[in-house]
């Protein structure tokens, strides 16, 4: 877990799709639990995200029994908004891996239904 109010992580592979975003200042948000990754490229892209925990209970434990994170790793996954009228939606299928004492991370793409590309939040989630 990580308990500074900022750190900064590299991603050696980047993001799907964004493999120059290699560097990030993890920021969080202690009341709501919202994280801020903010690109440390000059005109880099910034991103929402939150712990998988939080917008799915059980699903952190679901990916370590799986074997694709550790047990001390955290995992995050990106938030965005999409659609008219505007929903909230959580990216499950390529959460971000972080091994905190690293500080090193990796996206990992996951198959099936239950990691859908574009789940749906609720303002109470």
């Amino acid at each position: 877990m990580i308990d500074s109010p900022e750190l900064t992580l590299t991603l050696p592979k980047g993001l799907v799709g964004l493999p120059e975003e290699r560097g990030f200042a993890l920021r969080t948000d202690a009341g709501s639990g919202l994280m801020e990754l903010c690109s440390t490229r000059p005109g880099g892209l910034d991103f929402y995200a939150a712990q998988i925990d939080r917008i799915r209970p059980g699903l952190r434990e679901l990916l370590v029994s799986q074997g694709h994170v550790g047990a001390n790793d955290l995992v995050l996954v990106l938030l965005a908004v999409h659609g008219e009228p505007p929903v909230l939606t959580a990216n499950l299928a390529g959460p971000i891996v972080i091994d905190p004492n690293e500080r090193v991370g990796r996206q990992i793409v996951l198959e099936g239904d239950e990691f859908p590309l574009r789940a749906p939040l609720s303002i109470a989630d």
